[in-house]
């Protein structure tokens, strides 16, 4: 996996919390990915709910240290081939992150205090202290977010609704928002339904 240092690791997947087996005592962590259930070690799991918020190798190594886990690096490597990590990078395609389901974690508020072109999203539980304002071109890809189309199919239809922006902008700016939006805890990326996923 390319580990450039300006990319940040993004979770793949809706977290089920930690399991255990009431018969041998066995921890593991689980994830819901795709319809499926992917079932993790205890520190592997630690890891990739760390990265519900995408961070840097050199941040995810500091998480790692500071709760003595094992190397991040092999981790990464581990949640990586199961599909469970997605590698964001701003400043090239993001063809993996792309192919991945927004999950809303939060409702749409309306306008900023009247404002036209400012709105308001705020989590489901209603805890952040305060909610996070859009602007009208950001609140048009939030608004698709249903959970069903990917960051790609999105991109395309909001791009098919503004004449002036183009498929590669879109791209751009759904990819920025993803990110942003997943800083804030605001979504969860998933992806696609498998054929006998749930």
């Amino acid at each position: 996996m390319n580990r450039g240092t300006d990319i940040r690791y993004a979770a793949v997947g809706i977290p089920q919390g930690l399991i255990v087996d009431p018969d041998n005592g066995e921890t593991a962590g689980a994830v819901r990915r795709g319809g499926e259930l992917v079932s993790l070690d205890p520190v592997d799991y630690g890891l990739w709910a760390t990265l519900l918020t995408p961070l840097t190798l050199d941040a995810a190594i500091k998480v790692a240290t500071a709760y003595k886990w094992t190397d991040a690096g092999p981790v990464i490597d581990r949640l990586a081939g199961l599909n469970l990590l997605a590698p964001i990078d701003l400043e090239a395609a993001n063809d993996v992150l792309l192919g991945l389901r927004p999950i809303p974690l939060g409702c749409g508020l309306g306008n900023l205090k009247g404002d036209s072109v400012s709105f308001e999203i705020q989590n489901a539980t209603l805890s952040r202290p305060s909610a996070m304002s859009l602007d009208v071109l950001s609140i048009m890809f939030w608004w698709e977010f249903d959970g069903t189309s990917t960051l790609r199919e999105i991109a395309s239809l909001v791009a098919g609704r503004v004449p002036e922006l183009s498929l590669d902008r879109a791209e751009d700016t759904v990819t920025e928002l993803a990110c942003g939006l997943m800083l804030n805890r605001m979504i969860y990326l998933d992806s696609p339904r498998t054929a006998h996923g749930l």
